[in-house]
């Protein structure tokens, strides 16, 4: 939390500005990849929130794997962020990677219909909750 504390000025500093260059371009349409966006306030400040989610088991064994930790110091780290179900209740959209990584690009590629669809026809109250 310390950590957070003292590189969450610098980390929203950097996204603003390359935000602000992507407008400045002409971009219409950004993606940004924030793991504690909730916890950053930054849902307020995005048009749109799509979640991952996978099952409890597959999500430790996949993060353990990546960073090189042991599934105990994996399932410490995921206790202290949101759960799934906060997840699904706060995000417009939840992608379900539960299989194969084929079975996520189709589902990631229908997410960006959904995200382009949405920014072109504007409808606040369009989500997904069931997800892809």
């Amino acid at each position: 939390e310390r950590l957070n504390f003292i590189t969450h000025r610098f980390i929203l500093e950097a996204l603003w500005g390359k935000l602000e260059a992507f407008e400045a371009r002409g971009d219409r349409l950004a993606f940004v990849d924030a793991p504690l966006l909730f916890e950053a306030g930054l849902e307020t400040k995005v048009d749109a929130v799509v979640c991952v989610l996978a099952p409890d088991g597959e999500n430790v064994r996949r993060v353990a794997l990546r960073d090189g930790r042991s599934e105990d110091e994996v399932r410490a780290r995921l206790e202290k962020q949101k759960s799934a179900e906060f997840l699904k209740a706060n995000s417009h959209l939840c992608i379900w990677n539960g299989g194969s990584l084929q079975a996520l690009e189709r589902k990631a590629a229908k997410a960006l219909l959904w995200a382009l669809l949405r920014f072109r026809f504007p409808m606040s109250k369009l989500r997904f909750k069931e997800g892809l």
